[in-house]
């Protein structure tokens, strides 16, 4: 049997001591974590690899943490994505949280709280992963009737067609007094409502 594939955590802050203690404590509770200095390698490294969440600081060299989860938004708009900040500025956390961040977490962090942020909002990616998988299918599913059900229309259409002519074809060999009145019965009618007027 194959070993469990452990849930991914991309950790991006510029200060190394931080992202060391972040990794090291999820990675006692079970996670592979990833850390990097700043939103551009983050980016390089999402683009390259799957993660099931992303921890970055809002101050970086190159890219703020807030233009990385502009961007993740955009890429892949299921990954979860938790701001961690040494500002309690609610401006701040009211702008991020309306950007797309799962959470937005103040420094010095409380681990325990880290952890069961962690959980939550890779639980939450799976859903909405799952969610959006399946609108995608029933979509495609529609699309496959629709183009299913116009087959079958134009099908009928020209069963229709043959149906028809196969019956004017009958009349005229039943009856050979009125062999093309089947198929010019309509013009026959309007004849005899303008001579007997």
């Amino acid at each position: 049997m194959g070993e469990q594939l452990r849930d991914r955590v991309m950790v991006i802050d510029d200060e190394e001591p931080i992202r060391a203690i972040i990794s090291l404590k999820l990675g006692k509770s079970g996670y592979e974590c990833v850390g990097l200095g700043d939103g551009l390698r983050a980016i390089h490294a999402l683009q390259a690899d799957h993660y099931d969440v992303v921890i970055a600081d809002i101050n970086m060299p190159y890219m703020r943490g807030t233009e990385l989860l502009k961007w993740v938004k955009i890429a892949d708009p299921d990954l979860p994505v938790i701001i961690i900040s040494g500002l309690e500025d609610l401006d701040i956390v009211r702008k991020t949280m309306k950007d797309g961040a799962f959470d937005y977490l103040v420094k010095p962090l409380d681990f325990a709280v880290l952890e069961t942020t962690v959980k939550r909002a890779i639980e939450h990616g799976r859903k909405a992963r799952a969610s959006r998988d399946y609108q995608r299918g029933l979509q495609r599913l529609v699309e496959q009737r629709t183009q299913e059900l116009q087959r079958a229309l134009e099908e009928i259409g020209q069963t229709y067609d043959a149906t028809i002519l196969a019956l004017g074809s009958a009349l005229e060999t039943r009856d050979t007094e009125t062999q093309t009145h089947g198929l010019r019965g309509p013009a026959t009618r309007c004849f005899w409502r303008v001579t007997s007027a």
